[in-house]
């Protein structure tokens, strides 16, 4: 009989149909007929997949830290040939806020208040001063250094920077330093007040 061969032929036939080679070109196998082309990312089901996130924790949140001040040590500057004075300032207040460690923003105010020393000329009244951030970089020791730029309105015209190091587990102890700009030689005063920045 010849219906033997014929079963074989048509087997053969088959055999071939299942292991032949895509067209365009792709490795489909027979054991995965669902394989996914060339390029396209695999379902979460056929492969471990990473979250979109990539697994990385939240960042931290934003922390403020407050720290104010009566008055600043009295600073003596001028002299001949101008006047002699005094300087104050009063009323200090900074903010400070920190994401994941870093300052990323910061603000401070005062009031100058000066005094003449037996002169003729009256010292300038008590000016309100308001700073913002400009910038704030780290220290090789992990301290924390930061610029603030001075409102236009200032009077007199001043530059601010803060030296911030960690105090106990979630406070700073702050080192402001201000340095007026718009007077030269012994007219321009400089003052250094210290205080604690607190969380808020």
């Amino acid at each position: 009989m010849r219906l033997p061969a014929l079963a074989l032929t048509l087997f053969g036939f088959l055999l071939l149909a299942c292991t032949k080679v895509p067209d365009d070109g792709g490795d489909y196998e027979v054991t995965n007929p669902i394989r996914k082309p060339d390029g396209e990312a695999p379902d979460a089901s056929e492969e471990g997949s990473v979250p979109p996130d990539g697994g990385q924790p939240d960042p931290k949140p934003a922390q403020m830290f407050r720290g104010t001040l009566a008055a600043s040590p009295v600073v003596k500057f001028g002299g001949p040939p101008y006047c002699a004075y005094e300087v104050t300032l009063k009323n200090i207040d900074l903010v400070s806020v920190t994401t994941g460690g870093d300052v990323t923003s910061a603000a401070a105010s005062d009031t100058a208040t000066e005094k003449a020393l037996q002169c003729v000329y009256a010292p300038s009244p008590p000016s309100a001063q308001q700073f913002t951030f400009k910038a704030a970089t780290k220290t090789a020791d992990g301290d924390i250094h930061v610029e603030l730029a001075g409102a236009e309105a200032n009077q007199p015209k001043a530059a601010l920077v803060v030296d911030l190091v960690t105090s106990g587990a979630s406070s700073y102890d702050a080192t402001l330093h201000w340095t007026r700009t718009d007077q030269p030689g012994t007219l321009a005063w400089a003052v250094t007040a210290k205080m604690l920045l607190s969380p808020r």
